[in-house]
């Protein structure tokens, strides 16, 4: 999620940086001989343990979201140039996110905190009011069973909705009375062999 892209640009790079943390994939790989498993230790070398590198890191981060943004953008453009975009569906998500170096957290660890479980999730399809905006907090365990249903399925194995929040914050079932604004959350650590739980209720969490 940092090294940018071939031409992808650098919009939040601090000119004043003088460190060594790389910046884009194509001037990484010719030096870990073109093998993708080298790629991320090798950047990692370069990040001295400073407030500089961190701050270039998160910079690098921000450059990334705000390059797939923009694709994202295209890709919905496309769409509607082919009149698509009312018999298609389209998400964006995430199955983790980015410590960014709070809690110590550089990448990302088996640890339920909120930078590393709050994702991103952009939902575009018929039935879907444009700019809807869901407040309360939902589960990506839904996701399945809710695509299922904006799609048209009605076998109730395939959209069986979870706990019916997403659907609710969509506006799409009235049935469940809207969400609740909890949501928990579980890790399963393989090293230790331990599950590691999160509850979210409103603006309280417990981790355990």
């Amino acid at each position: 999620p940092y090294l940018l892209p071939r031409g992808a640009d650098d919009p939040f790079a601090d000119s004043d940086y003088e460190g060594y943390v790389v910046t884009h994939l194509d001037r990484v790989l010719p030096l870990v001989g073109r093998r993708y498993t080298r790629v991320y230790p090798y950047f990692w070398s370069k990040v001295r343990d400073d407030g500089a590198d961190h701050r270039r890191v998160r910079e690098l981060y921000d450059a990334k979201v705000a390059y797939t943004d923009h694709h994202v953008g295209r890709l919905l453009d496309h769409l509607d140039s082919l009149a698509l975009a009312d018999s298609t569906l389209v998400v964006v998500t995430s199955d983790h996110g980015e410590g960014l170096f709070q809690h110590g957290i550089r990448e990302h660890e088996e640890v339920p905190y909120e930078h590393q479980i709050h994702v991103p999730l952009l939902i575009r399809g018929p039935g879907i009011a444009p700019a809807t905006l869901a407040e309360a907090p939902v589960d990506l365990v839904d996701l399945p069973g809710a695509l299922a249903r904006i799609a048209g399925a009605r076998d109730p194995d395939l959209t069986a909705p979870g706990n019916g929040q997403l659907l609710a914050a969509l506006g799409l079932d009235e049935s469940s009375g809207g969400t609740d604004g909890s949501v928990v959350t579980e890790v399963y650590v393989a090293d230790r062999g331990e599950h590691l739980q999160s509850a979210l209720d409103d603006d309280q969490k417990l981790i355990r």
